[in-house]
């Protein structure tokens, strides 16, 4: 839960005239959103980003054909409750990984290419994730007006829908690593901020820190999305997913390698955004063409 908002003073005056935060993390986010008037928050629209691969999953979930994602914490202890948020058992299926494993009675497990769409197609999603359902946490309870999940694909559209819904302030939140920045995560960010600089909601002292990190960070890769592959799978995260057998979930993630045909141009052209249906914040895809 986000740490409760500080008496406005002069590390919020140091902030306010920014129209684009970063978080890196979720303490990131926490750290800052507490600087933050909640007068102000509702008209900030957070954008999750956990590339490897909690929001690339569920996005290739709804491309797939599900109808929505409820984002839930990995449990500690190995247990999970598959108990689903609303409606009927048959309209769900649950999602996770435990060690390069689907979480047990689970039918999916953390990686965008097993999602199959003959099992997601017409169902709902509960998906059991750390890192992704940590920033998804933080920002939930934050007082912030629209939330939405992206990844590497829809990254830009995203970003430019939260200024096309009316945002003042876009704000990217990240998973991380276990309290830590990750590249990937920085260079999705950056790709983001980068749209809205081209489409001129912003202009590039509008940045906070993290997000001028971010736009480094993605314009190194810029055009190369060979190189950004090659770095990833020997970056921390690359690394376990080797280990755990999944390292073939790098270029799915920032590429779409492997995954079903048309599922990525499909996530390049969704939105997934958060609704509440019977008092659950799920997230519902939007289209856009294809």
């Amino acid at each position: 839960m986000s740490i409760q908002a500080l008496p406005f003073g002069p590390v919020w005056e140091a902030l306010k005239g920014y129209k684009a935060f970063a978080s890196s993390t979720p303490v990131s986010f926490d750290h800052k959103i507490s600087h933050t008037p909640i007068s102000h928050r509702s008209k900030m629209a957070a954008i999750v980003i956990d590339v490897f691969r909690s929001t690339t999953t569920a996005l290739t979930c709804v491309a797939a054909g599900s109808l929505g994602i409820y984002l839930a914490a990995k449990s500690k202890t190995g247990k999970h409750d598959l108990t689903p948020p609303f409606g009927a058992t048959t309209d769900w299926i649950c999602g996770g990984e435990e060690h390069g494993l689907a979480i047990a009675g689970g039918v999916l497990a953390n990686s965008p290419l097993e999602v199959i769409p003959q099992v997601v197609s017409g169902k709902f999603v509960k998906f059991f994730s750390t890192n992704g359902a940590k920033a998804l946490d933080a920002v939930e309870n934050s007082g912030m007006g629209e939330l939405f999940l992206a990844g590497l694909p829809n990254i830009a559209l995203t970003a430019l829908e939260a200024q096309r819904r009316g945002a003042d302030v876009i704000w990217f939140v990240c998973g991380g690593f276990y309290e830590s920045l990750t590249l990937e995560d920085m260079v999705c960010v950056g790709r983001g901020v980068q749209a809205l600089l081209d489409s001129g909601f912003l202009s590039p002292d509008q940045l906070d820190d993290e997000a001028r990190i971010s736009l480094l960070a993605a314009t190194c890769y810029a055009g190369n999305d060979i190189r950004l592959i090659k770095d990833l799978q020997g970056a921390q995260v690359g690394t376990l997913l080797q280990n755990i057998g999944k390292a073939a979930d790098v270029a799915a993630s920032l590429a779409g390698h492997g995954m079903f045909p048309g599922l990525w141009d499909r996530m390049s052209a969704t939105i997934l955004v958060r609704t509440k249906i019977s008092g659950v914040s799920v997230f519902v895809p939007e289209w856009t063409g294809c």
